[in-house]
This record gives C-alpha cells, structure tokens and sequence, in this order.
C-alpha cells in the first residue's frame, strides 16, 4: 500500500485497499514525522480498543479535513475501524467492513489447547462408554473427574 498526500487539498490517496489498519495508521505517521508533515495539522487520531484476552480492536480517524481517495477500481477496507470522508471518484468502489470479531486461542497463552481437551474427552468416552447414558449428577462427577485428569 503506498500512500500520496495532495497536502494543499488534504487528500490521502492510497493506490490499493487498506487491509491493515494498524500498518495504515503507521504509514500515515511515518508522513507526520516527515518534513513536509510535520508542518501540517495531524491527518488522524488512533486508537486500541482492548477486547481483552491480548486482542485489540484499531481504530482510526481523520481529522482537521483530511479525506480519503482511492483510484478508479475495486478497494477494500478491513482489519478494523476506518472513519474518514472518501473523496468519490467515477469507477471507484469500496467495500468497508467495520467489525469486532477475533478468535479465542491458546496460542501464546496457559489453558488447554484443543488438542488436550479432545485427546482427554476422546480418553474418557473409551474408558467409560456408558457416560453417554448417566444422569446428570453422574455426568458432573466425571466433569469434575476429567477436569481434574486434565490439570495432573
């Protein structure tokens, strides 16, 4: 994704989707640091919603009459939260998708992986077969049975 500053219209053109919010976010610092940058008012705001479990939510946002332009063609604009004005262009479309939705995974993190917890189900179920047919008293004393197998 390159990135072009009409700085007398405050116009950011991006020539491809922006698919990353956070690395868009640092392009357009990267031109705030720059000389010619530095001497304007900032293109945006960020900001890191927390959506707990290490994960997080980027948000940016234009401001001080920055706008937005993509070239004639197809664009997307994903991996988070995008909030500027797009300048229309003739033959221009792009698709915005501004969603929360991450994946809960152990990876980098303690719990069990899913894995463990299929390889501990799939060993209890052949120990004991007849759990499929026990009350649900008998099903939370092996619950508890198999979660105590799982932290030994």
């Amino acid at each position: 994704m390159a990135l072009t500053f009409d700085t007398d219209n405050r116009i950011v053109e991006s020539d491809s989707s922006i698919t990353d919010i956070v690395a868009f976010h640092n392009a357009l610092r990267d031109f705030e640091d720059s000389p010619e940058g530095m001497i304007l008012p900032i293109t945006h705001t960020y900001k890191e919603v927390d959506v707990g479990g290490g994960a997080i939510f980027p948000s940016v946002q234009f401001v001080n009459g920055w706008r937005l332009k993509f070239p004639t063609g197809n664009f997307e604009i994903s991996g988070g939260n995008l909030k500027a004005e797009v300048v229309p262009v003739a033959g221009s479309f792009i698709e915005r998708t501004q969603s929360l939705a991450y994946a809960v995974t152990s990876a980098g993190g303690t719990g069990y992986t899913p894995e463990q917890i299929a390889i501990a189900v799939k060993d209890l179920l052949l120990s004991e077969p007849s759990i499929a047919l026990e009350s649900t008293a008998q099903k939370a004393a092996k619950q508890a049975s198999l979660a105590a197998a799982l932290s030994a």
